[in-house]
């Protein structure tokens, strides 16, 4: 089959967890092209680098320096929808013109087509809602349900027992008629231990004792987080090797007063440095948990901080508390 990816930008998470999906879809002999942002057509360009991308970005956003994560999401629902309904007829446009056969959507709502097998792909039914803004959390899941049930099949990135990562996210809720539990989702189940190394000259600079620093999402909290992280580092323990985030090729690895900054890692080379690190200090992101989950790291030597005002992170701070 000829199948369309298009995972959500908001941050890398999305399209990072649609490499191991894509690389088994290749794998059994399918055409894979990933419809992207230029970000994440870069960042693919070194995690997947046999993927084919054509240009086709969604609703991206920022996070407020003043306003909670969900009441700047609230007033922007406007500029949401408009993106919705934009998505939704660019993807009939790229159907008939590039004929694809299956559509697999990570939280882009608006591509649903009936002329097409499409598959929703979200760890969030119940979207959280602050302690005071709970009681609006049924009719969240409600409108989520009517785009989910647009779709031919919703597949959640998860456990369906005891030992699940998305909590009340996903679990504790009644699932759509279309939906199933598909499992951990992590690129670095693609990596044997044979390929699992860190490349000479980070090793160099890293030393044998080292941190690592796990940058992600919109600014301006990621930057934030780095100048509060790195400002307060005790290099007693250590290099902190910052992972910016940022797959560009003009950039490359840097080292100040044992702050290593590498703007980006290949899957194998990135997990063997976070198997080694003595601490992991990330953003409490879904698909970071899942990545880690993988790893072993989900444990006490890593430090989840959530995104201030972002109720998902916060919430999965809360489960794996460090």
């Amino acid at each position: 089959m000829r199948i369309l990816i298009c995972p959500l930008d908001w941050g890398i998470g999305h399209t990072s967890r649609m490499i191991p999906v894509a690389a088994r879809l290749m794998n059994e002999g399918h055409d894979v092209v990933f419809g992207v942002s230029e970000r994440q057509a870069a960042f693919l360009r070194t995690d997947l680098t046999r993927a084919a991308v054509i240009h086709f970005p969604g609703f991206t956003t920022r996070y407020s320096r003043v306003l909670p994560m969900y009441l700047y999401t609230a007033f922007r629902i406007p500029a949401f929808i408009i993106s919705l309904v934009r998505e939704h007829r660019r993807l009939r446009y790229l159907l008939a013109t590039e004929h694809f056969d299956m559509v697999i959507s990570d939280n882009r709502m608006g591509l649903w087509n009936r002329g097409v097998r499409t598959v929703y792909v979200t760890h969030m039914l119940r979207i959280p809602m602050p302690p005071m803004l709970r009681f609006l959390e049924p009719a969240g899941v409600l409108i989520h349900r009517l785009f989910i049930n647009r779709f031919d099949e919703c597949h959640i990135p998860d456990l369906p027992h005891e030992g699940n990562l998305s909590g009340r996210l996903s679990h504790d809720v009644t699932l759509p008629a279309n939906a199933s539990y598909i499992g951990i989702l992590s690129k670095y189940d693609l990596c044997s231990p044979s390929e699992m190394e860190i490349p000479t000259e980070l090793r160099t600079l890293t030393g044998d004792k080292w941190s690592v620093l796990i940058l992600s999402g919109p600014e301006p909290q990621r930057s934030l987080l780095r100048e509060k992280i790195t400002g307060e580092w005790d290099h007693r323990e250590g290099t902190l090797v910052v992972m910016e985030g940022r797959p560009d090729n003009n950039l490359h690895i840097t080292c100040n007063e044992g702050i290593v900054s590498v703007p980006h890692l290949p899957p194998c080379a990135l997990a063997a440095l976070l198997k080694g690190s003595r601490r992991i200090i990330s953003r409490s992101g879904y698909t970071t948990i899942m990545e880690l989950a993988s790893l072993g790291r989900l444990d006490s030597r890593t430090t989840l901080i959530p995104t201030p005002g972002q109720t998902e992170q916060e919430y999965l701070a809360t489960r794996f508390p460090s």
